[in-house]
């Protein structure tokens, strides 16, 4: 039984689907109230949970920056583990005074401008989200069908042009 979707499996086909694919608008999930970063112009969006010190997150990054045309991917940082670093760096992003320079920053690796005061509520949702879900790994990419991927794919472009 799917208890996301609310239905039966009964095929391997059925179980395959519901382990690689979720669909966050009938969880009710709006990474907007996760308080996503987006990043990218273009009317498919994909969601990414990353750490800022995941090298394979930051690569996932880097390859996101050139398909901002055709996507727009809401960034959803998410310490991996509990690493003090990584809580304090995911902090610092959430509660930048502006959010246009978070992703060049976190590549860059450079500090951010703090906003006078952060709303945390929309962190600390974000934090349960990828518990429910789970985010089991890092970057974990949901594309605009929900298929999932956790970890790197070998190459962003290519894992979303294959959707299924």
């Amino acid at each position: 039984y799917d208890h996301w979707t609310g239905t039966k499996i009964t095929t391997v086909e059925q179980a395959r689907h519901s382990v690689n694919n979720i669909d966050l608008n009938k969880l009710k999930l709006d990474p907007s109230e996760l308080g996503a970063v987006e990043m990218g112009t273009g009317e498919k969006r994909v969601q990414v949970f990353l750490d800022p010190y995941c090298k394979p997150c930051l690569e996932v990054l880097n390859e996101a920056k050139a398909l901002t045309g055709q996507y727009t991917f809401e960034l959803l940082f998410v310490p991996s583990g509990n690493h003090e670093r990584s809580n304090n760096r995911v902090r610092e992003l959430h509660c930048a005074s502006d959010k246009s320079v978070v992703v060049d920053a976190l590549l860059n690796q450079e500090s951010i401008k703090q906003a006078s005061s952060c709303n945390f509520e929309p962190l600390m949702r974000r934090m349960y989200a990828a518990q429910l879900l789970p985010v089991d790994a890092v970057p974990f990419i949901v594309s605009p069908s929900g298929q999932i991927a956790r970890n790197k794919p070998e190459s962003l472009e290519t894992w979303l042009n294959q959707e299924r």
